[in-house]
């Protein structure tokens, strides 16, 4: 069984008013893309389609799951829980990883 720690800090996290409408609650969004990025750089395009496969994840017929996940990294980027490098609407050619702990080499 795989358990996905999310700080408790990315629930509170406020939503924008397209992602309220998703039926995928917010906590479950950030736990699937939180566990899909670590502390090197990766392409966003990358961690979308890991977020995409977490289990657990419903998404509604007519939802765009990649879409829906992308805003959500948006406001995790926004809201400085993950760093990004590039524009994050061209998925292929941005990157995006977590915030280092100082005194930890963030680049291994």
């Amino acid at each position: 069984m795989l358990r996905i720690l999310v700080p408790s800090a990315l629930l509170r996290l406020p939503l924008n008013s397209d992602v309220r409408a998703h039926m995928v609650a917010a906590s479950q969004l950030d736990a699937a893309l939180m566990a899909s990025i670590g502390p090197r750089w990766a392409k966003v395009a990358m961690v979308l389609g890991r977020a995409a496969k977490v289990p657990g994840l419903v998404f509604a017929e007519d939802e765009d799951e990649y879409e829906t996940l992308a805003e959500r990294l948006e406001e995790l980027v926004a809201f400085g829980h993950v760093l990004a490098e590039g524009d994050l609407k061209e998925w292929r050619f941005s990157e995006v990883r977590l915030p280092v702990a100082e005194g930890v080499r963030g680049e291994l």
